[in-house]
């Protein structure tokens, strides 16, 4: 998957604005003053990176965090704290191979005055607390997803 590509489309066709870059592997896009709406991932094929479920405080963050723990889901990275969007985060492995990140405290942008930022693709940077060190190779794959030779592009070959 092209990133620049996606990142021109969505923002010179859809209107998004760039929030921050993940050096030239991630690119976070915002639609309103969220620090980002969506995220895209440089990767072989295109997939689902993940999906963020967002609580209104750090209370519910953690007690969401229980609950799926009570129900046998660990998070396969996580908890921690982003650099990009500064917000908490956990990721899970859902039963059909998605994963969904549970997160709370996502930053929102001052428009007038917003400059987006290269982060470098470090540890210390992908989570501030160092909680939960970089992703496992498992983590990475599962966000990776997997090819779908059946999906057909939007022109329908």
């Amino acid at each position: 998957v092209d990133i620049n590509a996606a990142v021109e489309f969505w923002t010179q066709v859809v209107g998004l604005r760039v929030s921050d870059w993940s050096e030239n592997q991630m690119a976070f896009l915002r639609c309103n003053n969220r620090h980002h709406s969506v995220a895209f991932n440089q990767a072989e094929w295109t997939s689902v990176n993940h999906i963020a479920y967002d609580f209104r405080d750090t209370d519910a963050f953690f007690q969401r965090l229980g609950v799926l723990r009570h129900l046998g889901f660990v998070p396969i990275w996580g908890p921690g704290r982003h650099g990009p969007g500064n917000n908490a985060f956990a990721y899970f492995g859902d039963p059909v191979g998605y994963v969904p990140e549970v997160t709370t405290g996502l930053i929102d942008v001052e428009e007038s005055n917003w400059v987006p930022r290269v982060w470098q693709r470090v540890p210390e940077q992908s989570d501030l607390w160092g909680t939960a060190g970089p992703p496992s190779d498992d983590a990475r794959a599962r966000m990776a997803g997997s090819p779908e030779p059946t999906v057909r592009s939007a022109g329908g070959t």
